[in-house]
């Protein structure tokens, strides 16, 4: 039940990313977003991106809380436990109890039995210190020139947790939220809207 689909994904990936969310019904752009955030999540991970995957994965959780938005029961299962089950793993205390968290509260009600049973295993392991494999790439983190540099600029807490100096920020389009350039452009990597979720383009600028 862990997915392989790097190559099938991003066969539709360029298209999806080219998708007016203006001209879209009001349901119809949400259905289209959890479909995106899904599997940008999945993309994320496999570029070891953890605090954008975690991200991903938490709309995608909240779309589909939404009365008119769901995915068949499986493939939503097989989804978490495989974000979940990285996130476990993860070396930041706060996604790795978001993974663990999010292992116990999978309802393994109405599964086939293949399935639950990995669900259950996922969750006797999830404090594993053991290495989970999984496709794609190792890290991939753009950290730009200088943004390391000590600093005496005020700092404000990103839309991702991290701490962010002003020269280094992007502000998205509730004019709130902020993201660093380099998360910005990681971000743009896998998907060409904006981690609100509001169907709007991110903009590097």
């Amino acid at each position: 039940f862990f997915w392989s689909m790097e190559e099938d994904i991003d066969s539709i990936w360029v298209y999806a990313n080219c998708v007016n969310c203006d001209r879209i019904e009001v349901n119809l752009k949400k259905k289209f977003l959890c479909f995106l955030f899904t599997f940008s999540a999945l993309k994320f991970m496999w570029k070891s991106q953890d605090s954008l995957c975690a991200h991903a994965f938490t709309v995608t959780e909240e779309l589909l809380e939404l009365p008119h938005i769901s995915i068949p029961k499986e493939f939503e299962v097989s989804f978490k436990l495989q974000v979940l089950a990285y996130l476990a793993q993860s070396k930041e205390s706060t996604l790795k109890s978001l993974g663990r968290k999010g292992l116990k509260a999978i309802d393994t009600k109405d599964l086939s039995e293949d399935l639950r049973k990995a669900v259950l295993q996922g969750v006797a392991e999830y404090d594993s210190s053991a290495y989970i494999p999984l496709p794609g790439t190792p890290d991939h983190h753009v950290i730009p020139t200088g943004s390391t540099l000590p600093s005496v600029e005020r700092k404000q807490k990103g839309l991702f947790k991290t701490v962010l100096r002003a020269s280094e920020s992007i502000k998205l389009e509730d004019e709130i939220s902020a993201i660093s350039i380099g998360e910005a452009v990681m971000w743009q990597s896998v998907c060409s809207f904006s981690p609100l979720a509001t169907g709007a383009m991110l903009k590097l600028s």
